[in-house]
């Protein structure tokens, strides 16, 4: 009987270790694996109704705070990168609607005012703790998740029959600020390890859970290989055709963002258009066309600036200090103001 006994605890002792162990494993991950995946979302509301104060399964909280280092080492080329993002990105169709709609961003200083707080967001988000709900990179996520959901239900109501701000357009907008910084770095001026763009990649995992994207939908589910595979797919098959043939909307959007960023260097036309997207095609290995010489010239002396960035240590940090004290100041004006 003794040993039956032996035998028996034995037993609930594995018993135990296999539950602690099966526990311990990493839960299987839903996430899309290709562009058309993330088009399945299109009917689908990007809102997952998930609360962020629910801790996901995988969530692993130092893998999302090293990006906190990485965004200080690379903060200009990252910015510029965002700037480069808006600027191609205003061409997709349901996107450049939600922007139309509101009219928050149809005149130079509206659309000044209103981007100075988009980046200030992201600045916040990675440069805080956005899984602390007393920090205010969680208070802004959380800001700009309830200004999707406003947002979306006021262009149901006006606008039905379609599904305004889905699942995959919320993919479309991760793929925007943070796709060309993992698929081509070194372009912008980002020399980093495969390990750093990896959990940048998580970071935007994070982001996504936060702002209501389901894991299925989630373009950084699954790592930054299949991200970048995606993205690819995405530039490919639906950015290029749409900036080839925007909206008719596209350009008074676009200007109005520029003319904008303009008003920053005393009106001088320092930004345009064309050569913010001829930097972008640059990048992405497309051709840019012909371009006037002023924009010849804002073309070269943008990709001085992050050839300088890349190569400069000293010139990088003061260009990270002098864009973020910029932001800062920028964002306290234009809070100041709408109080």
């Amino acid at each position: 009987s003794h040993c039956s006994l032996v035998v028996v605890l034995s037993s609930i002792w594995i018993l135990i270790d296999s539950l602690q162990s099966a526990a311990m494993q990493p839960t299987s991950t839903a996430g899309p694996t290709s562009l058309e995946d993330l088009k399945a979302g299109s009917s689908k509301p990007g809102e997952s109704g998930i609360s962020s104060l629910q801790l996901p399964p995988w969530l692993d909280m130092a893998r999302c705070q090293r990006s906190r280092r990485f965004f200080a080492e690379h903060a200009a080329a990252m910015v510029l990168a965002w700037h480069c993002s808006l600027v191609i990105g205003f061409s997709l169709p349901s996107l450049l609607s939600a922007l139309v709609f509101t009219h928050a961003s149809d005149s130079p200083s509206k659309s000044l005012q209103r981007y100075i707080r988009t980046f200030s967001h992201l600045v916040s988000w990675h440069v805080g703790n956005i899984w602390d709900p007393q920090s205010k990179s969680f208070a802004s996520i959380q800001a700009v998740r309830g200004l999707h959901a406003g947002v979306r239900s006021q262009m149901q109501a006006h606008l039905p029959g379609q599904t305004w701000i889905s699942m995959y357009d919320m993919a479309c907008v991760q793929s925007g600020f943070m796709g060309a910084i993992t698929i081509v770095p070194t372009k912008l001026g980002i020399h980093a390890s495969d390990s750093s763009l990896e959990d940048y990649v998580y970071f935007w995992r994070c982001v996504g859970y936060h702002l209501g994207v389901s894991d299925e939908y989630n373009l950084c589910s699954l790592g930054k290989q299949i991200s970048d595979k995606i993205v690819w797919e995405f530039i490919d098959s639906v950015l290029m055709p749409d900036i080839a043939h925007p909206p008719a909307e596209y350009l008074p959007i676009a200007k109005a963002y520029i003319d904008g960023l303009n008003l920053t260097t005393l009106g001088l036309p320092f930004f345009s258009v064309q050569s913010t997207l001829a930097l972008s095609y640059w990048a992405l290995n497309r051709d840019h066309g012909q371009l006037s010489f002023g924009d010849l010239c804002r073309f070269y002396y943008l990709r001085l600036v992050l050839l300088c960035i890349g190569a400069f240590s000293p010139f990088r940090h003061l260009l990270n200090w002098a864009v973020l004290a910029y932001l800062r100041q920028a964002s306290y004006c234009v809070e100041g103001s709408s109080r």
